[in-house]
């Protein structure tokens, strides 16, 4: 029965994107109609075929995809999730962006990336994990510019694509310098979004394509944790490139692989987590009452100086709390962190939250800000793999900057017009 739920909400997200795709028009309640059907629902019909999905290294239960009370409670908060994505403002045309505008930010984005790289010690044999943690307030300014021009380059992508070919060429360029410098693959599935959703190819030119790229994209999942653990803590970074990956390639256990490499292109590991949060949360440990959902998002931009009680991401607080490890993050999911602060009131605090989303997303329409629109559809997305506060934090950020460096942009793309 679990399993028939989850094949009818696939259904209805797929109906939903699928009339996004047709007018092109992408707002942040596609970007979370689309984080639901990648992150929670594929994994969940997998089950089925493919097996229960293991949260490796971690004492908790499998994910079967076979409890109708969790099946419920998804129904619950993904339904109104596409309901509000039906409900986008009619648009007059799809939206654009100039090439160069498109190749100013991608500059922007690339130095960033690089600057972000020389600040974290990685160049200087630093464990990625222990260089991730910023302290000090430029490593902290470059962290919060890389989290929105990651997500901005690709959401003038989307508008690019279309009329710009090339700007295929600059994304992918893009993808390697930021999963390589930062370790995060996010850019990655960005840039197969970017690709899906821009409209420049039709459907039947990405099949094949999508069949011959699978298995190497599964493997390089499975194996890049493993390769960016080693190559600036061990091998010395640039340099070490190619021995990193023969070391890698000859120590990986390709058995872990069978039944389960599906798993790491869905990233599906957070599917237990989520579980996990469904049995404890109002049982063995209080509900939240709205700390990560409602209050974290508000204190964002204050220091933890001046509020030294200033909640914690619900992640920070997973990781001890399962692993037993101090420093560990880990991700439950929209689903899981919404439950672990309202129980089974979340599906109406989610309505409500997306709610004002939805009035939000109808205004920046009525300004014409087809980035900040699509920007939010990527922010959406991405979401389901990090946390709420993740996505208001960059929406108010990315708006910030954007409206920063407006003017700079203009001028640089009248420039490049004149030339």
């Amino acid at each position: 029965m679990a399993h028939l739920i989850y094949l009818l909400l696939t259904i209805i997200c797929c109906h939903a994107l699928a009339q996004a795709w047709k007018s092109r028009q992408f707002s942040a309640h596609d970007g979370f109609v689309l984080g639901a059907l990648y992150f929670f629902l594929l994994p969940s019909l997998l089950t089925v075929v493919a097996g229960p999905i293991e949260a490796e290294g971690l004492p908790i239960d499998l994910f079967t995809g076979e409890r109708l009370d969790i099946a419920l409670y998804t129904a619950l908060c993904v339904l109104p999730l596409v309901l509000y994505a039906l409900a986008r403002p009619p648009a007059e045309t799809p939206g654009h962006a100039d090439t160069g505008r498109f190749k100013f930010y991608f500059w922007i984005a690339i130095t960033v990336a690089v600057m972000t790289f020389l600040a974290s010690g990685k160049n200087e044999g630093k464990h990625w994990a222990d260089s991730s943690t910023t302290d000090g307030l430029l490593p902290n300014l470059l962290s919060v510019l890389l989290l929105v021009l990651r997500t901005y380059i690709f959401a003038l992508g989307i508008l690019t694509l279309g009329h710009f070919r090339p700007a295929i060429y600059y994304l992918v360029a893009y993808t390697f310098v930021d999963i390589f410098l930062t370790g995060n693959r996010i850019a990655a599935l960005y840039l197969a979004v970017t690709v899906i959703f821009s409209g420049a190819y039709p459907m039947r030119r990405l099949f094949l394509p999508a069949i011959a790229l699978s298995i190497p994209t599964i493997l390089f999942l499975s194996m890049y944790p493993a390769f960016r653990g080693v190559l600036w803590s061990e091998f010395g970074g640039f340099s070490g490139i190619t021995s990193a990956a023969i070391y890698v390639y000859k120590n990986f256990d390709f058995g872990t692989l069978n039944g389960r490499f599906i798993w790491y292109f869905f990233e599906a590991a957070n599917t237990a987590v989520f579980q996990y949060l469904f049995d404890a949360y109002g049982h063995a440990h209080d509900l939240l009452d709205g700390a990560t959902v409602l209050i974290k998002p508000l204190s964002l931009f204050i220091p933890r100086d001046m509020w030294p009680d200033k909640p914690e991401g619900l992640g920070i607080r997973l990781g001890p709390e399962i692993s037993g490890y101090e420093g560990l993050s880990l991700n439950s999911l929209l689903l899981g962190e919404f439950w672990a602060n309202f129980g089974w009131y979340a599906p109406i605090a989610l309505a409500a939250i997306m709610l004002l989303v939805l009035s939000a997303n109808r205004f920046i329409a009525v300004l014409h800000r087809d980035d900040v629109v699509r920007f939010g559809f990527l922010l959406g997305f991405a979401s389901w793999r990090h946390e709420f506060n993740y996505f208001v934090f960059s929406l108010i950020a990315g708006c910030g900057l954007v409206l920063a460096l407006d003017p700079i942009a203009s001028k640089f793309s009248q420039r490049a017009e004149a030339a």
